[in-house]
């Protein structure tokens, strides 16, 4: 998931927008126990992109441009991380807080959510954001209510790193870091865990190395000539990925997770330039209004899924508007007004 406050830009929204509608849509729609040829295929296709490695290489980008804007200004460091606790820290509190009610709820009037409470671990791992080194040390999810914080998790842990190192080692360097980083992705990376900040690095580095690249002096004249090029090379990476999904053939090169990092980083790249990306640039815009709300939506859709099963299992394909019912509100009322007061405070 991805929760930066940087100037909008509407393209990039709207790559939230699909990262966040890919992944709840999936938990949502595509997880039931159907075992018809059509459903399976549709489950497949619903992976093609995967939201989880957009959201972490948008982050990169975000987070990593926001660092070398602000390289060598007075207090870069401690305002990047007020930034980051009023953006990240409140509506992550609101969900540890709404965990809490519905579990001493549940557990005195045993309304039918004590279920999801069988793999839970001390609240601790969760205040100090350890909770996916717990899943991997413990293979359990956790509360499944905060099963999907394991993300903002990686994400805590890749803020402590990344404004030392773009603060202190110089550009041409950051870029050589960010390339041995994904390089070393599919190497470095478990198949038995996908939880630790090593396993999403490349991802990250993919975004910090597009930031750091597009901030070079030549770089403009090097899209200039591969940017046909680099749009054919995205497409065509699409159009195979889609093509393995139906044809449910593996393939842990093209469809893996660096090898998406990768498109995802290109994609990134030809957007901000203002490329020409005829059709692409305004579907992707079309669905910025989905990625202004993602980070609630992220952390809440699975508590929203829980309680409609729970309580109004009749409409459960009401859940995906509610979640972003709620989100809108989240956003106009609490997390709106927070980054302001945040960005004037200092």
């Amino acid at each position: 998931m991805i929760a930066v406050t940087a100037p909008r830009t509407k393209a990039l929204d709207g790559l939230r927008g699909l990262a966040v509608l890919q992944v709840v849509i999936y938990h949502y729609y595509l997880l039931l126990p159907l075992e018809d040829d059509w459903y399976l295929l549709l489950r497949r296709l619903g992976s093609v992109i995967d939201g989880l490695t957009l959201f972490f290489v948008l982050s990169g980008f975000l987070i990593g441009g926001i660092l070398l804007d602000t390289r060598g200004a007075p207090g870069m460091i401690r305002r990047f991380y007020w930034r980051r606790a009023c953006r990240i820290l409140p509506l992550y509190f609101f969900l540890l807080a709404s965990y809490a009610v519905v579990r001493a709820v549940d557990q005195h009037w045993r309304i039918g959510l004590i279920d999801y409470w069988f793999t839970e671990f001390p609240v601790w791992n969760y205040l100090v954001f350890w909770q996916n080194e717990r899943m991997v040390r413990d293979v359990v999810i956790g509360a499944p209510w905060l099963a999907v914080t394991w993300s903002l998790a990686v994400e805590m842990q890749f803020y402590l790193l990344a404004p030392w190192v773009v603060r202190y080692v110089s550009r041409r360097t950051l870029i050589g870091l960010c390339v041995a980083c994904v390089m070393a992705g599919p190497f470095v990376r478990s198949e038995v865990r996908d939880y630790l900040l090593i396993d999403r690095l490349d991802a990250l580095a993919a975004g910090v190395l597009v930031a750091a690249l597009l901030r070079e002096t030549n770089t403009e004249a090097l899209l200039a000539g591969g940017r046909r090029i680099l749009r054919s090379l995205v497409m065509i990476h699409l159009l195979t990925v889609i093509a393995l999904r139906v044809g449910n053939v593996p393939s842990p090169i093209i469809s893996g997770q660096t090898t998406m990092a990768l498109a995802y980083a290109v994609l990134i790249a030809l957007l901000v330039e203002n490329t020409d990306c005829t059709g692409w640039k305004p579907a992707i815009e079309a669905i910025a209004p989905f990625g202004m709300l993602s980070y609630f939506v992220y952390l809440f859709h699975m508590p929203v899924a829980y309680l409609f099963k729970t309580f109004w299992p009749q409409v459960l394909a009401a859940d995906l508007p509610v979640t972003f019912a709620l989100a809108a509100l989240s956003f106009r009322f609490f997390e709106q007004p927070l980054m302001q007061w945040g960005r004037r405070r200092l």
